[in-house]
């Protein structure tokens, strides 16, 4: 154990003086930084809705859904600015309110409450409009409608009110709202990343290190503690730094699509096949020229193909075959699942 435990302690001060450890450590945070702030971001889900009345008739709806505790709705008198709060994610959806009745919905894809905002809008539209059409109905076919907005008064305080129970179903929800976030992209390019420059730090590395390693292994008769200190070491490195790295994505994605300890689980399960993948991938520096010109190549097909810009089920002649290919849709796969 002493053996080991050496071995260890001066392998990890040997990787955290080593010029490629840092040169590309650093690249890697810096990448980070960068896309993080340059992608947009999506708010949180919102359940806002945006109310815009279009007829003097429609600002009684509007006035009670404004007093509505369970949903908030918010008045806007512009049309243009109730459609980009929508498309930003500011409101979840909006409604353009006007008589007969009118109601239009405006929603995008992330707009999955959007059948109950309709049931409430509804409700409020006729609960204000239906002594009115009442009253016009009877005084058609001769009736006396003296008493209409009584009556009606009367039953909305005795009638049973309506009763919704939303039910959740799986972890489908949960995936179809990750990717209305960047979130997943940004996690697909570290991801890829990250396993770029660790592949590049091996064919980049000095190859008098691993013969030093073997040459231990004879002398000292201890070839599994010397070969998985190495090991180790990668993975507690690794592990540091991509948590790390996901710390400093947190400061630039306010709200996270994916839990804590889902995201620290895939990572330091990340970091051990790193460590393993790098281990085989030492007899590759004889290749190193053309490793580096597929590179480029392996960093498009796994962001590509993660599924957070598009799904692979979708992509024509075969292509998304190459998603068993991309580590980014792996680590996505795993982190949703574990969320």
């Amino acid at each position: 154990m002493r053996y080991f435990l050496t071995l260890l302690r001066m392998q990890l001060k040997s990787t955290l003086r080593s010029p490629v450890f840092l040169v590309s450590t650093g690249f890697f945070f810096a990448l980070t930084t960068i896309l993080a702030a340059i992608l947009p971001q999506n708010e949180a889900v919102s359940l806002q809705a945006g109310v815009l009345t279009q007829t003097p008739a429609a600002v009684q709806t509007a006035e009670l859904l404004f007093e509505n505790t369970d949903y908030t709705f918010v008045e806007y008198t512009d049309q243009d600015t109730l459609e980009r709060d929508v498309l930003k994610g500011v409101l979840h959806c909006g409604y353009l309110l006007g008589d007969n009745p009118s109601m239009t919905a405006l929603v995008t894809d992330a707009s999955y409450m959007r059948p109950l905002l309709d049931e409430i809008v509804l409700a409020a539209y006729f609960k204000t409009r239906m002594p009115s059409i009442a009253s016009e109905y009877l005084a058609q076919n001769g009736f006396d409608n003296a008493q209409v907005q009584s009556d009606y008064d009367q039953l909305s305080r005795e009638a049973t009110p309506m009763t919704v129970i939303l039910q959740s179903t799986g972890a489908g929800d949960v995936a179809a709202l990750a990717q209305s976030s960047i979130q997943p992209l940004l996690y697909a390019v570290l991801v890829s990343l990250f396993l770029a420059l660790s592949l590049l730090s091996v064919l980049l590395s000095d190859e008098g290190k691993a013969r030093a390693a073997k040459q231990l292994a004879v002398l000292t008769r201890r070839p599994l503690a010397t070969a998985f200190a190495p090991v180790l070491v990668n993975v507690l490195l690794h592990s540091a730094v991509l948590i790390a790295a996901d710390a400093l994505l947190s400061g630039f994605v306010r709200h996270s699509v994916y839990t804590g300890m889902a995201r620290f689980a895939a990572l330091v399960v990340l970091a051990a096949v790193t460590a393993l993948l790098t281990l085989g991938a030492a007899p590759l520096r004889r290749s190193a020229n053309v490793m580096l010109y597929l590179l480029p190549f392996a960093l498009l097909v796994s962001i590509l193909c993660s599924g957070a810009i598009v799904s692979p089920s979708m992509m024509p002649a075969g292509l998304g075959v190459l998603r068993f290919f991309s580590p980014a849709w792996y680590a996505l796969r795993l982190i949703t699942f574990l969320s």
